[in-house]
Formats: C-alpha cells, structure tokens, sequence
C-alpha cells in the first residue's frame, strides 16, 4: 500500500506527463497552421518538430518513473522484440526496392502521387520526399511492432501459460 506521500507524487507526475503532450499536441497543431498559412516555411516546420520531440521526451521520464515494475518489463520487452522484428521487415523491405522492379515502380509511383496530391509542399525533389515518405513508413511499422508486442506481452500475463 503506498503512503500518501508516494501516492501524491505519483499523482503529481502523472498531471506533468499530460500536460507536456497536451502542449507538444498544441505546439504541433499551431506549427502545422502557421505553415499552412504561409507564416512560416519548412526550417520553422523542422524547428517545430524538434521542440515537439524535446516535450513529448521530457513528458516520458516522470511516466517512466511512475510505472510499476511489470509495466516497466512490458515496454522493456515490447521495445527489444517489437522494435527489433519491425526494423528487420523494414530492412527486407528496402532490401526489396533495390532488387526488384515492380515494387520499385510503385514506390516511385506512390511518390510521385505524393508529390502531386500536395501540390509539392514539401519540394519537388522525389529523393527527398521518397526519405520523407521512408521515414513516416519506417516510423509507422516500428510504432506497429512495439504496440503488437507490449499487446501481446500483457495478453500473455492475464491468462498465463499451462505450466503455471
């Protein structure tokens, strides 16, 4: 049973994590308007996410704090696994790219698309955009794997195993 000291400042850790991603979310959604309205280019754009990315980290080490100790063991694993099996498809993806045509051809299509449906907002370059593009998919499928696993992890303790 924790003391009333320890339950405040779990508490109290909890009201800081909200409130840095509640203002890395608003800092995200003035920087995108901002942008949109033609305030500010790219360079801003980039300053922007790098001061999101600061708040959402700071916001994680009072989190990480708070956390019991099998919380702490599901994201420890979700990380290893998760991570690790998602970054190895990504690879065999992009392994994919450079060895066969078909799958080249339509990521190349796919850029192109891009480039057209936002009237080239983030350049004309498809090298740079097709990076772009790598790195939101890379980011997507590494979120996908550690979000399946830490699932999975949690699925696994609720019902046990037949050895227990």
């Amino acid at each position: 049973m924790p003391k009333s000291g320890q339950a405040w400042a779990k508490g109290h850790s909890s009201r800081w994590v909200v409130i840095l991603l509640v203002a890395s979310f608003l800092l995200g959604v003035v920087t995108v308007a901002l942008f949109k309205s033609g305030r500010i280019g790219l360079e801003g754009l980039g300053y922007s996410g790098f001061a999101t990315f600061l708040l959402s980290t700071v916001a994680m080490f009072p989190y990480w704090r708070s956390l019991d100790e099998p919380s702490r063991e599901a994201h420890k694993f979700a990380v290893f696994w998760g991570l690790g099996w998602a970054f190895a498809i990504v690879t065999a993806l992009g392994m994919e790219l450079m060895f066969f045509s078909g799958l080249r051809d339509f990521v190349q299509g796919w850029i192109e698309g891009w480039i057209a449906f936002n009237g080239g907002i983030l350049g004309e370059q498809q090298g740079a955009v097709g990076f772009y593009l790598g790195i939101l998919a890379t980011s997507f499928l590494l979120g996908a794997g550690y979000v399946l696993v830490w699932i999975g992890w949690w699925a696994r303790q609720r019902m046990g195993t037949k050895a227990d």
